[in-house]
């Protein structure tokens, strides 16, 4: 699924194309391209953006039971108030953290109630990410 907003013929100013496409377990990812006039489609690289932040997703984490991919920090706010998926609504218990190429680390969610007993296992690392113990 694309969906081109702005750009009219002949307008100087860019636009931007929405692309919706298959990701990791068969969430989806969106992605935001940017076109000036006379830019090759094909040429141009998409930029992964936030479903909760509506930025550049950054310390990219996914959740576990459908793959749907966030900023670290926002995902890991969000599951403080509501441990169910912003997208797809699917509940979940565990988040991938990308840590390298092909490296990930999974934290466990508990329920909203429970954080502040779960807070207590955890440990701040040189980042201000938390982990387990």
């Amino acid at each position: 699924m694309c969906v081109s907003v702005g750009a009219l013929s002949g307008c100087p100013h860019p636009f931007w194309v929405i692309r919706l496409r298959a990701g990791p377990s068969a969430g989806w990812r969106r992605q935001l391209t940017s076109f000036s006039e006379g830019d090759d489609h094909q040429q141009a690289s998409p930029v992964e953006l936030c479903p909760i932040c509506l930025d550049t997703i950054s310390n990219e984490a996914s959740i576990s039971i459908c793959g749907h991919i966030f900023c670290f920090n926002c995902i890991l706010e969000w599951s403080r108030i509501s441990a169910v998926c912003p997208i797809c609504r699917q509940p979940f218990h565990h988040l991938y953290h990308k840590v390298g190429p092909s490296n990930y680390e999974v934290y466990h969610i508990t329920a909203p109630g429970a954080l502040t007993a779960a807070l207590q296992c955890l440990w701040e690392d040189s980042e201000g990410l938390f982990k387990m113990v």
